[in-house]
């Protein structure tokens, strides 16, 4: 902040040079920042080893004695709170006239740092806005009003924890301002034209005007912070002051969704409520507050908050046309856009990456932002020849780079990746209003010498043709960056980009992708649902919508729109129609159909690493498991800078039990900062399969609170049914079945139920086991969902039920490679068994052999039908494959198959062996629950043998 010269003349002079300094049992480290309150120090606290932040107070606003006492008591209140999203008051003293305060040191960045110029994404807004009002909430219950709730109050870590500054410190500086002059008041520097910081932009009427405050001040503030949060803009502001505060007094802000396009009206009624000018006709209570941003954050992720309907927008006069294109060429010119006018003839290669800056919008029309250079990705994607930089490295680069994740790619942001990366070439654009029109600008720019290499400008009539015109400009652009016109030629619909020339359509798919990008699948999904409600006939939506319910374990939902998607690939370009069939041949479990598509994929698009990576998949469902690990490695290859393929590979080396390699992949994917919850989960189970508790609390600790956390849950119960633990297996289940309903994952929900089911059904309690699996209900079931239900209970003789489930299975998915070669024949042989005919389980299970590797299942089901059979050898092989192979078979099947193999090896007389497998089983369940049955059952064996 600025101050005037003769504020310090009192202060003593070593606090200007503090660093290095101890002030009581702190070292004082490095200096922070400073404000009209003192200067702000990061210290070390020698008694305890910790780091902290140290506030040295301005004798000024010490100076009064009646003021510091109050002070003191308001910080002494406030340092009893103890609230996570609230910054901890550690120790308030003084030391040779210096007073100071103590408190928790936050690693982040304040929300006037952070909120984009178009304002946050909904979901990041609504997140923050809760954790706000919950510390507030408990200020307010201890009587505490905060009085300085503004942006720089409040921190958010980079874990997303928000941490909301100096309660108790408002009531000082309020104190200390009294009868101050308006001019000599300290102020932050503007940097943005009509644009002043202060905290009078965030005050109540009733503290504007001196009047007694209350709890309801601090929504009013809360109000103006949230407006600012969701539109980028200030509630109230002024050219001065005086102007500001007489906004504050008498206007009413701008309808939000005026600003932000798309608002939900939920949101906007919230925030409106929060700015009433007379304290009663506010929320009464930061608790009922709270509840409310709770309940639309809640609705905001399942995509049921509706807009507020956008008023219709002005038309220029058709006569300023021709001043406004100079105006745009100008604009143009400012961004850099039109910098040089010679073309540079050298074009691109084919080992050349492009990086897409975003669009410059000077139109003030905010469906533009994000939307247009997605559009403009969407286009180059249906070249073989071009290629993008991923936006996972672009990510991870502005975070280098010492900028927000999520913040906007400027020209000069995309120009600074590109040399970092060591690319040829950046790719910028720019969007300007003639009135009714709009002058479209592409531009790709050599980033290492600012040559030019491409130029095109296009007009689009009305807004609605804004997508077209961007398709056109960058099919006539592939031409001029080297693609030969045979390849521009192929088949594709150019002027119908993905599907759709609905722009709010199109803006919603934008906002799903940045999702997607993140690895924010479920946070992704409202945006892909809203896109296809605004156009059903959106393809690449829907098939987008169903790989975010795939990714979430929701596996009916994830068929049905990528069924849809199927439906409309005749709307769609070659490059979406192949990855389009693809998704549908292989969730509709045609697996050699799907493969078949992957691979034209890969020789269609060289330099595209998704067709590997998806073959991988498939070829790992059938366990084809180092066929799957060259395609994650090719993948890989491609793909550097993207997380999947090596993701994937952590599991698959997982499962071939080559352990060093997984977490050697793993770390090179969170050094690169490219982790995502699967790696961890694979990481959780390596640690498991290895018997590193340690290790398997970190992975759990890293997961707890993420939107995947469930996944990490199902691990450790799996592991838990390894050890015999099943209560504690039960009691997991149930707390992620939990978590999974509260997201409005219903698939995923019933599969933890599913779980339940098998895991008492094998260890010998089918009362339980039935009904846990009759109380399953998936909604529209897929094969796999059969499969989970229908095994616990053809394991304990409900063959009714059973065999129409399996019918009803094989009439919707006729062509399922898994359901008629492994998943049905293994059901319909546990039905077998359990009426004790065990030759028809063996005839059954004949086409399972070749998928063996990949389900364990069917290879323990024959093992039990030739230990029926009598036949010692042959069920021993059968139990003995499955321990043989403890990274790839580490669930309820492999302790099962300790007794399994006992059972066998006594059966065909080798008791060394059969003790042995006793011995193994009994040590594993060292810690089990004693009331399982197969466990009393194994005890009583083994001591016969002794």
């Amino acid at each position: 902040m600025i101050h005037k010269a003769d504020e310090r003349a009192n202060f003593p002079v070593w606090t200007t040079v503090m660093v290095g300094k101890t002030i009581s049992h702190y070292d004082i480290l490095e200096k922070l920042g400073e404000g009209g309150m003192g200067m702000v120090y990061k210290a070390r606290d020698t008694h305890l080893d910790r780091f902290v932040a140290i506030k040295v107070l301005l004798p000024e606003r010490v100076a009064d004695p009646e003021h510091k006492r109050r002070f003191v008591q308001k910080a002494k209140a406030a340092s009893a709170l103890n609230h996570p999203n609230i910054v901890h008051i550690y120790d308030i003293d003084q030391q040779d006239g210096v007073d100071y305060i103590a408190m928790e040191h936050v690693q982040g960045k304040t929300l006037d740092q952070l909120i984009p110029r178009h304002g946050m994404r909904l979901n990041e807004a609504l997140k923050c806005a809760a954790q706000i009002a919950d510390a507030l909430a408990k200020a307010n219950a201890a009587g505490i009003v905060h009085r300085d709730l503004k942006p720089g109050n409040v921190m958010v870590t980079q874990d997303e924890q928000v941490k909301v500054l100096d309660f108790g410190l408002a009531k000082l500086t309020e104190l200390a301002e009294i009868g101050e002059d308006a001019s000599t008041r300290t102020v932050k520097p503007t940097t943005e034209e009509g644009k002043i910081v202060g905290t009078v932009a965030y005050m109540s009427p009733e503290q504007a005007e001196g009047k007694k405050v209350d709890a309801r001040s601090d929504i009013f503030s809360f109000g103006s912070l949230l407006y600012e949060m969701v539109t980028g803009r200030r509630a109230f502001q002024g050219d001065t002051r005086a102007s500001t505060l007489a906004a504050v007094l008498k206007d009413e802000p701008k309808p939000a969704s005026q600003i932000t396009p798309g608002l939900p009206m939920e949101v906007e009624r919230v925030t409106r409520r929060c700015l009433r000018k007379d304290p009663a006709h506010r929320f009464q209570h930061m608790d009922d507050l709270k509840v409310a941003l709770e309940e639309l954050k809640e609705e905001s992720d399942s995509g049921n908050l509706p807009a507020v309907e956008a008023s219709a927008r002005s038309r220029k006069p058709r006569f300023l046309r021709p001043a406004l294109a100079a105006v745009a060429l100008v604009v143009l010119a400012a961004a850099g856009i039109l910098v040089r006018q010679r073309v540079q003839a050298a074009p691109l290669t084919e080992k050349d990456v492009l990086v897409l800056a975003d669009f410059t919008n000077t139109t003030g029309e905010a469906v533009f932002d994000g939307t247009l250079r997605e559009a403009l990705a969407v286009q180059l994607e249906q070249s073989p020849f071009l290629k993008i930089l991923s936006d996972g490295q672009v990510r991870q680069d502005l975070r280098l780079m010492g900028h927000p994740a999520g913040e906007r790619i400027t020209n000069q942001a995309a120009r600074e990746i590109c040399q970092r990366e060591s690319e040829k070439a950046m790719i910028g654009g720019a969007i300007v209003s003639l009135g009714k029109s709009y002058a479209i600008t592409l531009q790709a720019t050599n980033c290492q010498t600012g040559e030019t290499l491409a130029r095109e400008q296009v007009e689009a009539g009305d807004k609605e043709h804004v997508l077209r015109a961007v398709a056109t400009a960058t099919t006539r652009m592939r031409a001029k960056l080297g693609e030969s016109l045979t390849s521009i030629q192929k088949p594709a619909v150019p002027s119908e980009p993905v599907t759709t020339t609905s722009l709010e359509a199109f803006q919603a798919y934008a906002l799903g992708r940045r999702q997607q990008h993140l690895g924010l699948s479920l946070e992704a999904i409202p945006f892909y649902r809203r896109a296809t409600d605004l156009d059903p006939n959106f393809a690449i939506a829907y098939n987008l919508l169903g790989v975010m319910y795939c990714n979430a374990g929701e596996y009916a939902r994830c068929f049905e729109y990528r069924k849809k998607a199927f439906s409309l690939v005749d709307r769609v370009s070659e490059r979406e129609r192949l990855a389009i069939s693809a998704g549908y041949y292989r969730h509709a479990g045609e697996l050699n159909k799907a493969a078949e598509q992957y691979e034209l994929l890969a020789r269609a698009y060289p330099r595209a690493y998704a067709p590997h990576n998806d073959l991988g998949i498939v070829y790992w469902s059938t366990g084809e498991w180092e066929k799957a690990l060259a395609e994650y490695q090719e993948a890989a290859r491609l793909e550097p800078r993207t997380a999947y393929p090596q993701s994937n590979q952590v599991g698959l080396y997982r499962c071939l039990e080559r352990f060093d390699e997984a977490r050697a992949v793993a770390e090179k994917l969170v050094a690169q900062k490219l982790d995502s919850p699967s790696t961890h989960v694979a990481l959780l189970q390596v640690a498991y399969v290895q018997g590193d508790q340690a290790e398997a609390e970190k992975q759990i600790q890293w997961l707890a609170g993420t939107q995947e956390e469930h996944l990490g849950i199902e691990s450790q119960a799996s592991n838990a049914v390894v050890l015999g633990q099943y209560r504690k297996a039960m009691e997991l289940l149930e707390r992620g079945g939990e978590m999974a309903r509260r997201r409005n994952l219903a698939g995923v929900a019933a599969r933890f139920r599913s779980g339940e089911a098998e895991s008492l059904a094998l260890g010998g309690n089918c009362e339980g086991a039935r009904d846990k699996a009759r109380a399953v209900t998936f909604p529209d079931p897929a094969p796999i969902d059969t499969l989970q239900k229908a095994l616990p209970l053809a394991i304990c003789g409900d063959a009714a039920t059973v065999r129409k489930m399996v019918d009803d299975t094989s009439k919707r998915y006729p062509l399922h490679t898994l359901w008629k070669a492994v998943w049905r024949p293994a059901i319909l042989a546990a039905v077998e068994l359990n009426r004790n005919q065990p030759e028809q389980a063996i005839e059954l299970l004949q086409s399972t052999s070749a998928y063996d590797r990949a389900y364990e299942f069917a290879v323990y089901l024959r093992g039990l039908a030739y230990l029926r059979l009598q036949k010692g050898a042959e069920a021993a092989a059968a139990f003995q494959s499955i321990l043989d192979h403890k990274g790839a078979n580490w669930g309820p099947y492999y302790p099962l198959s300790y007794v399994g193999l006992a059972r066998a090896a006594v059966l065909a007389g080798d008791i060394p062996r059969g003790s042995k497998a006793y011995q193994d089983f009994l040590a594993l369940w060292k810690d089990a629950d004693p009331d399982v049955p197969i466990l009393r059952e194994a005890r009583q064996e083994y001591a016969r043998l002794k």
